[in-house]
């Protein structure tokens, strides 16, 4: 149970914070928390998952002042 999230920075890059979060909105892991240049190369992070319960997870994507958050289903 692992999944790996893709990501682009745009030009002059930016601080990102990348974390899971349950269903109940309780942060689950923080997988990025740094300033990143912008890159011709997507950044890729790797998930795993396997101390984690099966469920629905929230990725979220906050960088300067652009949020984005996308739901997955993890299944065991």
């Amino acid at each position: 149970p692992s999944t790996t999230i893709e990501y682009e920075i745009p030009e002059g890059g930016m601080h990102v914070n990348l974390s899971i979060y349950d269903i109940r909105g309780r942060l689950v892991e923080e997988l990025v928390n740094q300033y990143q240049d912008a890159s011709y190369d997507a950044y890729k992070v790797v998930w795993s998952a396997y101390d984690i319960s099966s469920g629905i997870y929230f990725i979220r994507l906050h960088g300067d002042n652009t949020v984005q958050t996308q739901k997955i289903m993890l299944i065991k």
